[in-house]
């Protein structure tokens, strides 16, 4: 073996700072040209999102403009203008615009009768006829407007005349989104042309025409100008750290490289003889020799070989530990903390990557039920036999997680949105077809609800999303009479973020499922000729922290969409508690019924099982006059029937909604009760407490009972008593309570 003679220290230093420089330049020429394509490719990025951007904000905006419209042609208040258009001017400015049904970008509406023509002109603002497309864009000064038609419909499907509304195009397309890489305050609108001429109509057949007419800029890029600046900064600190390394490596191959070395070498070759080693000596400036180096190499190797036994060792506990911390103590599968440690990585691999992924949550229902019914050896063994078919259904690349109690967590990598969805239900019948009556002597079936959740791995933020949206998506499924399979979507989402309280949610649906937490109040009816009154039913829950107020219960059911549900419920309770003989004998009572309800015909069945207690007491049905102009036909059937039954009609909160007086005639009802805001009017001076006293009398020519709500004070009684009103009700009369009171 050749070994070259040892050379002095300036030598070294020369050798190091050469190459050093020659590695500086060379790194930060590549850095420059790396950092030019990485320029290039993020501008040509960032244009390119920027017209997808707006592509898609032009599709919301326009799903956005179509729901305004076609909310406006269902409203019953539209097709009655066609059909009776004596009041439009007045109902077009302040029901249609101002009232807050349409939102506030919609500028300007019209209606068109059959024939096309506008029922009311008005030059410059809509066209006077109706136009021969759906979709136009037309320019107007300074803003582009957005022009929509659709026919409107009865419900037998005749088309009895057409609505249109207007709204500014770059308005609503700022206002319903928002903008991360389009420069929204340079969006425009172009032909391909050039700018569209004032004056100028455009007829366009959707999103996709609509987004070759706008003029998109990208938001700058200011990471390129900083990633330069980062890039000079960078070589300059590297030919500094180049000059500071040279000058370090002189001194430490001069000073404290040589001397070490050859100390160490000595000490290592006498403990590997077994010597005991004495003091350390100074070598020598000039003995920097390879054979020091290559005997503190070998010597090394030797202490790197006992090192490495004893971390396999350390490496041994340290897994054992991992799967003692990571590891479902009684399925075996990974817990919760192996699930979200996961998750980060996979969130850090996926990145910018375009690979589908999916979360999939699984929730046993009623297991706390099953499991106070059998046991905890049962329900454990029910959640290990759960695991098993679960794992069976499941691919090698997918990873199951017990999350904890009864919930379980499936993720799916690089599969698409319907595999997925086939997975779900591979599992759902995996479980399905498991006897556990044969093998846990469980005799109830066992059932299970599944959120799922799905994304392309191209945005973080919408990935770090997926666990919260198979949540909702769960919560979904838990719904009475909702798939058991549910996948979210943005609809789920929106309602999620607009509901109240997990609170009040929980008692809703606990009501619905199991009929726990009814409390039922009842608010004396009295009749001022004492002839006999009866007691409004009014419906509150009640849970762990006391008693709900109907301005958070009534509000989670409208959101969660569970009027018949909630109304099956409150008469189940109601029935219930007459079977008990639970309420006095012969005292009247009176429910009210939201507009949905009234139609369904479980609902209906469950009106027939009231039956058999008209004999013994008064019960009177309340709806309102909106639930029966909606659908009067179907209504009124409904109504008569009952009626002949011996149920009582009572039409609610009188005078609140549109055109009373004409429908009252052809609404089938005995009592109506007029709206309180209506009430107080008696105590106006004035021309509006004049017409409301002149109501009354017409209605009570007509043969109807009149209730006066929201009495509370003894003047307001008085005037009640003058107006005629034959039974009234308010905090004067009786507050709502939880006992039947004798009416007075």
């Amino acid at each position: 073996m050749i070994r070259l003679p040892p050379l002095p220290s300036f030598a070294y230093l020369l050798l190091f700072i050469a190459l050093a420089v020659a590695a500086s330049g060379a790194v930060g020429w590549w850095m420059l040209e790396r950092m030019d394509a990485v320029k290039q490719e993020a501008m040509e990025s960032n244009r390119d999102a920027a017209h997808g951007e707006v592509k898609r904000a032009l599709s919301v905006t326009l799903s956005t403009l179509k729901h305004q419209l076609n909310s406006l042609a269902v409203w019953g208040e539209t097709r009655q203008q066609l059909t009776d258009p004596t009041y439009y001017g007045y109902w077009r400015e302040n029901r249609a615009l101002a009232n807050g049904r349409l939102a506030a970008f919609v500028v300007d509406l019209e209606l068109y009768n059959a024939a096309g023509q506008a029922l009311l002109e008005h030059p410059g603002r809509m066209p006077g006829r109706l136009p021969e497309h759906t979709i136009y864009l037309h320019r107007e000064t300074d803003e582009a407007y957005l022009y929509l038609f659709t026919p409107v419909r009865l419900d037998t499907g005749q088309v009895i005349g057409h609505a249109g509304l207007k709204a500014p195009l770059i308005t609503v397309l700022l206002d319903v989104n928002r903008f991360i890489y389009a420069d929204p305050e340079r969006l425009d609108i172009l032909d391909p042309g050039g700018t569209l001429d004032a004056g100028e109509w455009l007829a366009l057949s959707g999103a996709e025409a609509l987004s070759g007419r706008i003029a998109v800029t990208p938001q700058p890029l200011p990471e390129t100008e900083a990633l330069e600046r980062l890039m000079g900064e960078t070589l300059m600190q590297l030919a500094v750290v180049a000059l500071l390394l040279g000058a370090l490596y002189y001194l430490l191959v001069v000073r404290l490289l040589q001397r070490p070395l050859t100390l160490l070498a000595r000490h290592i070759d006498a403990l590997r003889r077994g010597e005991t080693s004495g003091p350390l000596a100074d070598p020598p400036r000039w003995a920097l020799r390879l054979r020091e180096l290559e005997t503190v190499r070998s010597s090394l190797n030797d202490y790197q070989e006992a090192l490495q036994a004893a971390q396999m060792g350390i490496r041994q506990k340290t897994r054992e530990l991992w799967e003692l911390s990571h590891r479902d103590p009684l399925t075996g599968l990974n817990n919760r903390l192996a699930y979200d440690e996961d998750w980060k990585q996979l969130l850090a691999m996926l990145r910018g990557r375009p690979v589908g992924v999916s979360v999939i949550l699984i929730d046993v229902d009623h297991f706390r039920a099953i499991n106070d019914t059998y046991g905890s050896d049962v329900g454990d063994e029910l959640i290990r036999s759960i695991a098993r078919c679960l794992a069976n259904s499941l691919g090698e690349d997918d990873r199951l997680y017990r999350l904890g109690g009864d919930e379980f967590a499936i993720r799916l990598v690089g599969m698409g949105s319907k595999d997925a969805e086939s997975r779900a239900q591979d599992c759902q019948l995996s479980i399905g077809d498991y006897d556990f009556k044969e093998t846990l002597g469980i005799r109830e079936p066992v059932h299970f609800s599944v959120g799922l959740a799905y994304a392309e791995g191209t945005h973080s933020k919408e990935l770090a999303q997926l666990h919260r949206q198979a949540d909702i998506a769960l919560y979904q499924a838990k719904r009475p009479g909702t798939a058991k399979i549910v996948r979210y979507t943005p609809e789920m989402g929106a309602a999620a973020e607009a509901m109240i309280s997990s609170r009040y949610v929980h008692a809703v649906y606990r009501a619905i499922e199991q009929g726990e937490g009814f409390q039922l109040y009842y608010q004396p009816v009295v009749a001022l000729d004492k002839t006999g009154g009866y007691h409004e039913v009014l419906v509150r829950l009640r849970d762990e922290e006391g008693l709900i107020s109907p301005a958070f219960l009534f509000p989670v059911v409208e959101a969660e969409k569970l009027a018949i549900e909630f109304d099956q419920a409150v008469l189940h309770h109601l029935i219930e508690l007459l079977r008990r003989d639970a309420l006095p004998a012969g005292a009247g009572l009176s429910f009210n019924l939201d507009g949905t309800s009234l139609t369904d015909p479980r609902i209906h069945e469950q009106l027939v099982e009231l039956e058999p207690f008209l004999a013994q007491r008064k019960l009177l049905l309340e709806v309102t006059e909106t639930a029966l102009i909606a659908d009067l036909n179907a209504a009124s059937t409904i109504l008569k029937d009952l009626r002949d039954r011996g149920y009582l009609i009572a039409l609610d909160d009188f005078g609140s909604g549109y055109s009373s007086l004409r429908y009252l005639s052809a609404m089938p009802v005995d009592v109506v009760k007029f709206d309180m805001s209506m009430v107080r009017d008696l105590e106006l001076n004035d021309g509006q407490g004049r017409m409301t006293e002149a109501i009354v009398q017409m209605i009570l020519n007509a043969g109807y009972k009149l209730v006066a709500e929201g009495v509370e004070t003894e003047s307001l009684m008085n005037r009640v008593r003058a107006a005629g009103f034959t039974h009234v009700q308010g905090y004067l009369i009786g507050r709502p309570s939880p006992s039947l009171s004798p009416i007075r």
